[in-house]
């Protein structure tokens, strides 16, 4: 059977980095994303580990991931994403416009449209 590549949208969070070495541990290869690499020291030099440096905020990174995939031969068979943040926190009048559509962007918006840049490479 043929190893299965799990990608994993944010893996620097705590539950991506949770998927990650769970997957990890059951034989899977998987892609992960990182904005910040602290705490993936211990993922960084697992077997079948990929870690890639992504921002949610800028998308022309995400050109980055698909071509490291494409250059490195890799597709996917899941694509999990793990990304979030609870910001902006406060009563919803109190909140400017611009606040809220950074949130909905990062999201919901952004990690479709790199699912959109990534799913030529789905198995």
């Amino acid at each position: 059977m043929t190893q299965r590549t799990i990608f994993i949208l944010s893996a620097s969070s705590d539950i991506g980095r949770g998927l990650m070495t769970r997957y990890l541990d059951l034989g899977a290869m998987v892609i992960g994303t990182y904005r910040r690499d602290s705490g993936l020291e211990a993922l960084r030099d697992r077997d079948g580990a990929h870690l890639l440096p992504l921002d949610l905020a800028q998308p022309e990174t995400f050109d980055g991931v698909a071509g490291y995939m494409k250059e490195h031969g890799l597709s996917w068979d899941l694509f999990i994403a793990s990304n979030g943040t609870m910001e902006p926190i406060g009563p919803f009048l109190d909140l400017g416009g611009g606040a809220w559509q950074d949130s909905i962007t990062a999201n919901a918006l952004a990690p479709c449209r790199l699912l959109q840049a990534l799913y030529p490479l789905r198995r």
